[in-house]
């Protein structure tokens, strides 16, 4: 189909139900001569693959249909690209992380997308606050649930999640292009 993007290497994440479409050329393991790229990714409870290309010239076409991703759960995954050869030979030549994200326009109904650093901080937050709900109130964090904990405790478990959540918040920056907002400050003398 014209138009879909075809990046030469493999991307770092897909929303799950989207396909997964790039093109790998590496002379040293070219399709022309029977070499075929797979990769795999696994988690503590899942692992996908392999998926393998297909050739085109000299390049490794690979294509995940929407319908296979969108069977793929949420959530960070190691990967381990090889190539193989029509002979036998296995080659391992990429190690890396990738990360499905939740399909939202699969959704039926509401999601709660927040991180669990997130959930931890608004549950703090409102038992701090007065004004948690039931589920806020049972929160465990180190087997303890919120609202049995000292207003000391909250107060630290609440900048340490304050932390996580800034840290996310970076790391989705710079994802997405954003600056990290740290700034280099130099004076140069007349």
């Amino acid at each position: 189909m014209a138009g879909i993007p075809n990046p030469t290497e493999i991307p770092s994440q897909l929303v799950a139900g989207d396909t997964l479409k790039f093109k790998i050329t590496n002379t040293e393991y070219l399709a022309s001569s029977d070499w075929t790229y797979k990769f795999v990714l696994i988690n503590a409870t899942t692992r996908l693959g392999p998926f393998a290309s297909v050739a085109d010239g000299d390049s490794h076409q690979v294509t995940v249909e929407e319908g296979v991703t969108a069977t793929w759960a949420a959530g960070e995954y190691r990967l381990q690209a090889y190539y193989e050869h029509t002979g036998g030979d296995r080659f391992t030549t990429d190690f890396g992380n990738f990360e499905v994200l939740h399909d939202v326009v699969g959704d039926t109904s509401a999601t709660d997308l927040r991180s669990h650093a997130k959930i931890a901080l608004d549950a703090i937050e409102a038992v701090m606050e007065s004004r948690a709900t039931i589920d806020q109130m049972e929160f465990q964090i180190a087997g303890r649930s919120l609202k049995r904990m000292e207003v000391g405790d909250l107060i630290k478990f609440r900048e340490y999640y304050r932390g996580e959540v800034r840290s996310e918040k970076l790391k989705e920056d710079i994802a997405d292009g954003k600056s990290s907002g740290n700034q280099i400050r130099t004076r140069f003398p007349n």
